[in-house]
């Protein structure tokens, strides 16, 4: 009758979209299966609601330099219209935050996203 209880893996392939902030969070888990790329770009199929991230080179469609980690566990990338056409594009409540595990596609230098499968993860606004 509840809702499914799922565990989210340290080492799963991961990206949140921050609409607080209007950006995407990636973790080092995912970079690393990329193989640390240089440079990537973000594919949307908006049909299908399928997001992927895929490594490029800078003179690309869409390259966006990769940001460095930072002995962190992630990186973000700005973008508030990107995030901002997720959001509406997948009809998501923008009081939370939604994190999404990937698949690797190898062939295509990639992980791809199912966007109807994410997790909602509630955000506090705080006052400046």
């Amino acid at each position: 009758m509840g809702e499914e209880q799922r565990e989210w893996s340290a080492n799963a392939k991961g990206l949140t979209f921050d609409p607080s902030k209007g950006r995407i969070m990636l973790y080092r888990s995912t970079i690393e299966a990329l193989g640390t790329p240089e440079y990537i770009r973000f594919l949307f199929n908006t049909k299908k609601r399928k997001f992927a991230v895929q490594v490029c080179g800078i003179k690309d469609e869409g390259a966006e330099k990769m940001p460095n980690l930072r002995g962190g566990d992630c990186c973000y990338i700005c973008s508030s219209a990107l995030v901002h056409y997720v959001f509406v594009t997948c009809k998501w409540d923008s009081n939370y935050t939604h994190r999404v595990e990937g698949v690797i596609h190898s062939e295509e230098n990639l992980i791809e996203f199912d966007l109807t499968n994410s997790w909602e993860l509630r955000w506090e606004k705080t006052k400046n």
